[in-house]
C-alpha cells in the first residue's frame, strides 16, 4: 500500500507507534472516548475512526500529532521504545 508523496519501504503499517500509544492509553486506563476529549483540549479535534486508524497503524502519525499524544498520555519518547532483551 503506497502513500501519495512517500517513497517508504513496503510495510504493513503506516505508522510504528500506533500500537505502542494504544497500549500506554490502556495501561492509564484512559478509554478511547476520553482520549479524544483530552485530545480535543489540546486543540486537536479527531474522529473515533482516526484514532483507532492511529492506534492500528493504518494511519500515518506526524512527528506534531505523536507529540500532543504523548503529552495527552504523560509520557515520552522513550515510553515508545521496545522493552530491552535480556
Amino acid at each position: 500500500m503506497g502513500v501519495p508523496g512517500r517513497n517508504s519501504p513496503p510495510s504493513k503499517y503506516l505508522n510504528l507507534f500506533g500500537r505502542r500509544l494504544k497500549e500506554i492509553r490502556l495501561e492509564k486506563g484512559i478509554s478511547a472516548t476520553a482520549m479524544l476529549a483530552r485530545l480535543e483540549i489540546q486543540g486537536w479535534s479527531i474522529h473515533n475512526s482516526t484514532l483507532s486508524d492511529l492506534e492500528a497503524g493504518r494511519r500515518i502519525i506526524s512527528d506534531v500529532e505523536l507529540m500532543v499524544m504523548l503529552k495527552v498520555l504523560r509520557a515520552d519518547l522513550t515510553d515508545l521504545l521496545p522493552p530491552k532483551r535480556r
